[in-house]
């Protein structure tokens, strides 16, 4: 059969990309034969292939570690490096930690514990929905939060949905079908979830069971959403809860100093009240667009029969959910204890503002301590401390199992995401050692006549739209080391740019297909694509002004801002520093 040429690209257009993005770009190398330009050949063909997906961007993130080595832009030493520098050993302590909360089923006794407090409205059901995902995705995956928290979330609404057209008796037969079809519930937005994050983001996948091809109420549309849009902001809260903010810090050491005003502390002044601005906001957005008027006006003091005793309802499902788990089990607790101490030496290792422990102990050389060392302790003692507690008497011969084995971590460990955070730091090495920092740096310094604030704007608001149709940390890997020298030109502090593009990053609400947690909630409701641009554009906007204005105060407080870092080069003089004999 005749295929014609949009068949044959819509069946080969990853071929395609492949091969062509080299072509198009080779005149850069050969009109301009200098190491920087080689660099920038290779960072176009690798943001290239992370636009167009044409393999899994952790595969495309291994492109930088062998091109810029054979076209001589920086040394196979030099590359390696990136991938063992201390953020690298942070994010894998997080995450082995991660893998632990979840084996022992930690997130959801807390999820369930958070939510049981809040009124079982709808209205306030969404606020608790949307605190507890930002909570917990300051500290875990935003994608396996949010394909915890949904089916819990889809109990509870199917019990809101119930009026007094149906009998109020559930039978003990109703109440365990109810629980098992929950279970198949979460069994299948967690390998949604998985196939998400293990495959491609164009993840279009249509559900089976009847009970997921319902049609969702405003409301309920509303309160689901919610989940996503609060995992995607509480993700920017803390240094781990994104890789995005851990790109930031790792590309900034290798371009500046590593004693830069970045701490886990001094990122949680600055971002965990932004997040819980941006919630606060993304709470009464939704609202507005999803929640009918009468169900606005009705609630609030006023209930009938008939709801009190739906509500009465929602209460017991969430109550018997959190029955059902049981006490904590000594393995919880034990996960739990090895939490809050690495949350504490985190923050308080270098807070920046006071000195911190490590100072304490080494003094001057506080210095040697980083965050990946306090990582790689927590690590160690979840593989050694037991999972059951001690018998001390001496009768029990079995081995005492530890938090944590081999085994299940190499099978719920996201070993693509070193991939992808090594691969950016080498491109920042790469953009360094060629000099193609210094030149962009240079080419920006016809900015400088603009006001900076309208810069840092124009920056935030065309990463937040651009990161709606392409892998975040796909845009932060290729935009960042941009930025820094775009800031280095106009001579202001490069945080004063780099911070708010990479909260920006985060702030992808409007199409599924932007965050791996806007995705599993999309599949999940079978939600149309207007469902989320409507509400999204608006909180697009929202959160993005509200980053700009807690930039200018917060931020400016914490990282002093607008100050520009001493380790800046003075690009009046460009032509005097060792870069520009190759550029000049």
């Amino acid at each position: 059969t005749n295929m014609g040429i949009a068949d044959f690209l819509k069946v080969n257009y990853r071929s395609v990309v492949i091969i062509l993005t080299p072509l198009i770009f080779l005149p850069i190398p050969l009109i301009w034969s200098a190491k920087h330009f080689f660099c920038a050949y290779v960072v176009l063909i690798t943001g290239t292939y992370w636009v167009f997906e044409v393999v899994h961007i952790s595969i495309t993130a291994l492109l930088p570690m062998f091109l810029l080595t054979m076209f001589g832009v920086t040394s196979a030493q030099s590359l390696y490096s990136a991938f063992t520098s201390d953020v690298t050993f942070n994010i894998f302590g997080a995450l082995v930690l991660s893998a632990a909360v979840e084996r022992w089923n930690l997130h959801k006794r807390i999820a369930l514990g958070l939510i049981r407090p809040f009124p079982p409205q709808p209205r306030w059901l969404m606020l608790g929905f949307m605190l507890i995902t930002g909570f917990l995705s300051m500290w875990f995956s935003n994608t396996a939060i949010t394909a915890m928290i949904t089916p819990i979330a889809v109990a509870v609404l199917d019990e809101v949905r119930k009026d007094s057209k149906e009998a109020f008796r559930i039978t003990k037969d109703e109440e365990k079908l109810n629980k098992e079809s929950n279970s198949v519930l979460e069994l299948e937005v967690m390998d949604l979830a998985k196939n998400f994050e293990s495959q491609s983001q164009h993840l279009m996948i249509k559900n089976k069971d009847n009970r997921l091809n319902r049609e969702f109420s405003k409301e309920e549309k509303s309160c689901l959403i919610s989940i996503c849009y609060a995992a995607n902001i509480g993700g920017t809260a803390t240094p781990i809860g994104t890789p995005t903010n851990l790109i930031l810090v790792g590309i900034f050491e290798k371009m500046f100093d590593k004693n830069h005003p970045i701490s886990f502390a001094t990122w949680m002044l600055y971002a965990t009240p932004t997040a819980l601005i941006c919630l606060i906001f993304g709470w009464i957005c939704l609202q507005m667009f999803h929640i009918s008027c009468r169900c606005r006006g009705r609630s609030w003091f006023r209930r009938s029969e008939e709801e009190k005793t739906a509500l009465r309802r929602v209460k017991k499902i969430i109550s018997d959910e959190y029955k059902a788990l049981g006490p904590m089990s000594f393995a919880e607790i034990a996960v739990s204890c090895h939490f809050l101490l690495l949350i504490l030496l985190w923050m308080f290792r270098d807070p920046k503002i006071f000195n911190g422990w490590s100072w304490l102990i080494l003094g001057d050389n506080y210095a040697n301590v980083r965050d990946g060392t306090v990582a790689m302790i927590i690590v160690f003692s979840l593989f050694v401390f037991p999972s059951v507690k001690p018998d001390w008497s001496g009768h029990s011969r079995k081995p005492m199992p530890p938090l944590l084995d081999w085994h299940y971590l190499a099978h719920h460990f996201n070993w693509e995401l070193i991939l992808l955070l090594g691969g950016g730091y080498a491109i920042a090495t790469g953009v360094n050692d060629s000099c193609l920092s210094d030149w962009l740096a240079y080419q920006f310094t016809a900015l400088r006549s603009l006001p900076k604030f309208f810069i840092m704007a124009i920056v935030t608001v065309t990463i937040g739209f651009v990161t709606e149709f392409c892998s975040n940390t796909s845009t932060a890997n290729i935009m960042l080391p941009i930025l820094a020298q775009l800031a280095e030109g106009v001579n202001v502090n490069p945080l004063y740019l780099m911070i708010p593009a990479t909260m920006a990053c985060s702030y992808a609400f409007m199409m599924p297909i932007a965050t791996p947690p806007n995705a599993v909630v999309f599949n999940f409701a079978n939600l149309k694509i207007v469902d989320m641009v409507k509400c999204g554009l608006v909180m697009n906007i929202v959160c993005i002004t509200t980053v700009l204005f807690t930039t200018v105060t917060i931020g400016d407080a914490v990282f002093s801002l607008s100050e520009p870092l001493p380790s800046m080069g003075n690009f009046s003089n460009f032509k005097d520093n060792e870069c520009s004999k190759m550029i000049f």
